[in-house]
């Protein structure tokens, strides 16, 4: 990203020294809810980088993106949202994460409501992204520790965790996903001649391609079987399997060391 030229920056909470004083976060706040909007330029980039939180993201409809963060003993928490760029608000961060060796229990959940258009990059840790009715240019989804849902949205994907289930339907673009010791199951449209990837550890991969899929597959396991119905092989060797489906336009490659992979056509 380029380098960010600050118009204006809200502190929304900041507890270092309130930490401190309190022996290291032994003593809990109440929970602390907190609503703002942003009337964003076309094309803005929203960044947002959380610890221990879930987050879910909805459209806006409009130029508006709004953003609702609750804090589960923010005591813990360096908390605050930045809107910067040039024009002003054509980028916003927001970040959320746990003041270093602090004692306690602490999570956090993130409610955002983007507009059309717009870059989305979500890098949390130890925590869900549920994501619904997104049209963004890019969108990049990454956690750990919890499960990735992508539905009924449009443009290019990544979607990234560690031990969480990847669930993407109903969306339509390019996709390049990765877990571990967990399955990805995909329903939706791949578009255009670029790359894509599912790719996995000791879990199953299931992709049912909607409209009319123009691609070059690979099945990959170490560990499992692959079937891909409705395709024209093209090669096999080892565990690695070569389909084709149309032209083979575009590329898809599937992976998983441990795990069955299936690749069927939705009616």
């Amino acid at each position: 990203m380029k380098t960010l030229r600050i118009m204006a920056a809200t502190t929304l909470t900041s507890f270092v020294a309130l930490a401190a004083a309190c022996g290291g976060g032994s003593t809990a706040l109440p929970d602390e809810t907190k609503t703002s909007e942003y009337t964003l330029e076309p094309g803005a980039i929203i960044t947002v980088r959380t610890g221990n939180a879930d987050i879910t993201v909805r459209p806006s409809h409009t130029n508006v993106f709004k953003v609702k963060s609750t804090l589960h003993n923010p005591l813990l928490y360096q908390f605050y949202i930045l809107p910067a760029g040039s024009p002003p608000n054509r980028e916003i961060l927001i970040s959320a994460q746990l003041v270093p060796d602090q004692k306690g229990d602490a999570s956090a959940e993130f409610v955002l409501e983007i507009p059309d258009g717009v870059t989305l990059r979500l890098d949390g840790t130890d925590g869900t992204i549920d994501a619904e009715g997104l049209n963004v240019v890019d969108g990049n989804l990454v956690t750990t520790n919890g499960a990735v849902t992508l539905k009924s949205s449009t443009g290019d994907f990544t979607a990234n965790t560690t031990n969480g289930a990847l669930t993407i339907t109903g969306s339509e673009g390019t996709f390049w996903t990765q877990t571990s010791n967990a399955s990805i199951n995909f329903d939706g449209v791949i578009s255009g001649r670029s790359l894509n990837r599912f790719k996995t550890t000791s879990g199953d991969v299931n992709v049912r391609l909607g409209g009319t899929p123009d691609l070059r597959v690979t099945l990959k396991t170490g560990n499992g079987t692959t079937t891909a119905d409705g395709s024209t092989p093209i090669s096999e060797a080892g565990g690695t399997v070569m389909v084709r489906y149309g032209q083979g336009i575009g590329q898809l490659e599937t992976e998983t060391t441990k795990g069955n992979i299936h690749i069927s056509i939705a009616p």
